[in-house]
C-alpha cells in the first residue's frame, strides 16, 4: 500500500504515461484510503492528464483533491487553473477532455453569455459523445446562458428522462415570443415530435402559445412535423390542444393551424383540429374563438391602449398605444396600467371590466355571453394581418 505522497504521485504519473486507467484507479483508491494529500503534485498530474488528452483519468485524479469548495483542489485555489486548461482543450479541439473538465468543475473558457460556445458544447456533449445524463446536467450547470440548446438536442434525440431533468433548468421565462428555438421549449418539442415530453415542459413553465418569431407557434410546428406518422402527428397536435394551444393563432405566413393542415392535405390533423380545436382552454376563450373573436379593445389611441386578448389565454393582455406599444403583458402589469388609465381618463367607462379582470387575476372562468352583455364601449376585433397590435406576437 502506498503511504508516501511523492511515491503516490510518481505511481500515478507512470499510469498516466502508460494510459493504464485500471492501475491509476487502483493507486488513487489506495491514496484515498490512507488520506495522502498530493498538494501541488496533484495539480501537476491534472495538467499532465489534460496535455495527454487522458480524459478518463481526470475523474479519479480530481476526486483525490475534492473539497467542500468546488474551486479548491489539493488545498489550492484552482479556479483559474481549471479554466485555463479547459480553454486550451477547447482551442485545440480536444472536446472530450474539455467536456470532462466542465462536468467535473471547470468553467467555460471564455466570457459568460457566449451563445455560440454553448451551442458547440451542447452539440459535442449530446450528439458527438452521447454523454450520460449526469455529465450533461453537470455541464448545463456551468453554462450561464443558452441552456435551452441542451434541451433542443435532448428532445431531438428522444432522451425523455434527460428532458424531464432539463425542463426546470432550461424552460425559458420568455412569455411573448423568442428569436431562437432554444428559448421556446414547446416549439422545440413539437419540431422534434416529442409528444411525451410536452406535459413535463408545461409543468416546468413552458407556454403553449408562445411563438418562434418569424415562424409560428408550437401547434404550427406540430402540424408540419414530418418525423411522425400521420396518426402520431395527430396525437401530437391533440396533446398540444389539451395543454391549451390555440389553433386560431397565425404563423408568419398568415395561416392558422386549420389552414396549415388543409394546405398540407393532412386529413388526420384536420380531423383532430376540427373535432378538438375548440374543446380546451378557459371557457371565455373557447366561446369567443368560436365566434371569431380574439381581441377586445377596451381603449386604444396614440397615448393609451388596453387590449384584452380573450382568444389568447397564455398572454391575455396588451398595454400601450401607438407611442410605446402595444406590448404583451402579464395580468399584474395590466392591472397597474388599467388603474392609471382609469385615473387619467375618468370620462372613459372602464368599470364594467373590473369583475372580469378580478376573475382573470384569480384564474376563474366566465361565460363570453355574460362578458358581452356587460360590455359598454368596446370594439370587437376579428384578427387580420393589418391588426397593428398583433405585431409583437403573431
Amino acid at each position: 500500500m502506498i503511504m508516501d505522497a511523492t511515491e503516490g504521485a510518481l505511481a500515478l504519473l507512470d499510469c498516466l504515461e502508460r494510459d493504464d486507467l485500471a492501475a491509476l484507479e487502483r493507486v488513487a483508491r489506495e491514496l484515498r484510503q490512507t488520506r495522502v494529500v498530493l498538494k501541488n503534485d496533484g495539480l501537476e498530474l491534472i495538467d499532465r492528464a489534460v496535455a495527454l488528452d487522458r480524459w478518463p483519468a481526470l475523474r479519479p485524479l480530481l476526486m483525490l483533491g475534492a473539497s467542500d469548495q468546488p474551486d479548491v483542489l489539493f488545498g489550492v485555489w484552482c479556479h483559474d487553473f481549471l479554466t485555463q486548461r479547459a480553454k486550451r482543450c477547447f482551442d485545440s479541439g480536444r472536446m472530450r477532455t474539455f467536456l470532462e473538465l466542465l462536468a467535473l468543475g471547470a468553467h467555460l473558457p471564455s466570457v459568460d453569455h457566449n451563445d455560440v460556445l454553448v451551442e458547440r458544447v451542447a452539440e459535442a456533449a449530446l450528439v458527438e459523445f452521447a454523454m450520460e445524463d449526469e455529465g450533461v446536467l453537470a455541464i448545463v450547470n456551468r453554462c450561464q446562458t443558452q441552456r435551452g440548446a441542451f434541451l433542443v438536442r435532448a428532445l431531438r434525440l428522444g432522451r425523455s428522462e434527460l428532458v424531464r431533468q432539463l425542463a426546470g433548468l432550461c424552460t425559458s421565462s420568455q412569455n411573448y415570443g423568442a428569436n431562437r428555438m432554444a428559448d421556446v421549449p414547446l416549439v422545440a418539442a413539437a419540431e422534434a415530435g416529442a409528444a411525451g415530453s410536452l406535459r413535463a415542459l408545461v409543468e416546468a413553465g413552458a407556454k403553449p402559445n408562445v411563438a418562434l418569431r418569424g415562424s409560428g407557434y408550437p401547434l404550427h410546428f406540430a402540424v408540419r412535423c414530418t418525423r411522425l406518422s400521420a396518426a402520431d402527428r395527430g396525437e401530437l397536435v391533440h396533446e398540444l390542444l389539451r395543454l391549451g394551444a390555440v389553433p386560431e393563432l397565425r404563423d408568419a405566413h398568415g395561416l392558422d393551424a386549420y389552414a396549415l393542415a388543409a394546405s398540407l392535405q393532412d386529413s388526420e390533423v384536420s380531423r383532430v383540429l376540427r373535432e378538438h380545436g375548440r374543446s380546451y382552454g378557459p371557457r371565455q376563450s373557447r366561446e369567443a374563438r368560436a365566434r371569431g373573436v380574439r381581441d377586445v379593445c377596451l381603449l386604444y389611441d396614440k397615448a393609451d391602449g388596453l387590449i384584452y386578448r380573450i382568444g389568447q389565454p397564455d398572454v391575455p393582455f396588451m398595454d400601450g398605444g401607438d407611442y410605446d406599444g402595444p406590448i404583451p403583458c402579464s395580468v399584474t402589469q395590466f392591472r397597474t396600467s388599467y388603474e392609471q388609465v382609469r385615473k387619467r381618463r375618468p370620462g372613459h367607462e372602464l368599470d364594467w371590466f373590473e369583475p372580469f379582470l378580478v376573475r382573470l387575476e384569480n384564474n376563474q372562468e366566465f361565460a363570453y355571453a355574460d362578458f358581452l352583455k356587460r360590455a359598454s364601449r368596446i370594439s370587437l376585433k376579428r384578427f387580420d394581418e393589418t391588426s397593428n397590435w398583433s405585431q409583437m406576437v403573431d
